[in-house]
C-alpha cells in the first residue's frame, strides 16, 4: 500500500499518501455496482462453460459416497495443500449421482 500510494503521489494525481488512502474506500463504494456486475458476469460465464461441458459429455459422474471426498480434494487443491500428483481435472464438470440416495 505504501508503494502504491507513493506512486500515486509521484504521478501528481494526489498531494499526499493520506489522500490516496482516503480515496480507496470511496472508490470501492462508488464502484460497488460495477464490481458486483463484473463478478456476476464472471460467474455466468463459468456456468455457461459448465453447461457446454455437460452437453458435450465432459463430466465425471460420482456416486453419493464419492462426492464428499472429491470436493474435499478440490478444496485442498484450491488451498494449495494437496499432493501435486493427485489432481482433479480442470475444465470438467462433476455431476453427482443421487439415484438411491436417501434425503
Amino acid at each position: 500500500m505504501r508503494a502504491l500510494s507513493g506512486h500515486k503521489v509521484a504521478s501528481g494525481l494526489y498531494n499526499k499518501r493520506s489522500e490516496v488512502i482516503r480515496e480507496a474506500p470511496r472508490f470501492m463504494e462508488n464502484n460497488e455496482e460495477l464490481i458486483y456486475q463484473m463478478k456476476l458476469d464472471r460467474l455466468r460465464a463459468k456456468l455457461a462453460e459448465s453447461e457446454r461441458d455437460m452437453e458435450e459429455g465432459r463430466f465425471t459422474e460420482l456416486s453419493h459416497e464419492e462426492i464428499g471426498p472429491f470436493f474435499a480434494r478440490v478444496k485442498e487443491q484450491a488451498l494449495g495443500t494437496y499432493c501435486a500428483h493427485a489432481t482433479v481435472p480442470v475444465g470438467n464438470t462433476v455431476r453427482g449421482a443421487t439415484e438411491g440416495a436417501q434425503r
